[in-house]
């Protein structure tokens, strides 16, 4: 789900919990304060690319410069223990992840019985669209384009990706999907409006 901005909009944005959860009491203070200094530096920096002060390829440069600072200040602020601790949380993490999309992927290939044609195909239409989107991403980030443009890119992206996975299935295929997605929206709403009544209660 989407989550909520404050007023402050980006500014209300945590800091990197795998990090910041870790740190005693004087390591936040120094981690908080270290990491609004490089935002306003790369906010800085992106205005400059936004006016046509500096060039992207320049901006590019400063940019992995700052992100090289950064990391160097934070290894420092660190314990042994901690960065041990924090390698530890991030491939636990990452294998879980992968453990989940293993199994989903196995689920789909089992229940749709895809031909070995048809996995080969869905990898490489999910991975083409990963790669692009991450690069659509690191372009945002790096003042390449605005966000209406992210926005926009994005949207055709995954349209041509959904048209790509269609084709490579065959109408059963296609209806048992459509009957999952039906089920699954349908459930989601349902944990939605329990949820809610949930809230009113509380309220009340």
């Amino acid at each position: 789900g989407k989550k909520k901005k404050g007023k402050s909009g980006n500014k209300g944005k945590k800091p990197d919990l795998s990090i910041y959860k870790i740190l005693s009491d004087d390591q936040k203070a120094t981690y908080k304060a270290m990491m609004a200094n490089y935002k306003e530096k790369f906010g800085a920096l992106r205005a400059q690319v936004k006016e046509g002060a500096i060039s992207k390829d320049d901006a590019k440069a400063q940019r992995k410069a700052l992100k090289d600072a950064m990391s160097a200040e934070i290894d420092a602020l660190l314990t042994d223990d901690q960065k041990d601790q924090i390698q530890q949380n991030r491939e636990a993490k990452k294998a879980k992840r992968q453990a989940y999309r293993d199994s989903s992927r196995s689920v789909m290939i089992s229940t749709l019985k895809m031909s070995n044609d048809q996995v080969s195909a869905y990898d490489a239409a999910m991975q083409e669209a990963k790669d692009a989107t991450k690069t659509l991403f690191e372009q945002s980030k790096n003042g390449e384009i605005d966000k209406e443009t992210l926005r926009l890119s994005l949207k055709a992206l995954f349209s041509d990706r959904n048209k790509k996975l269609e084709a490579i299935f065959d109408v059963k295929q296609l209806d048992i999907i459509k009957i999952h997605k039906a089920l699954s929206m349908r459930a989601k709403k349902h944990r939605s409006s329990k949820g809610n009544k949930g809230k009113k209660g509380n309220q009340k």
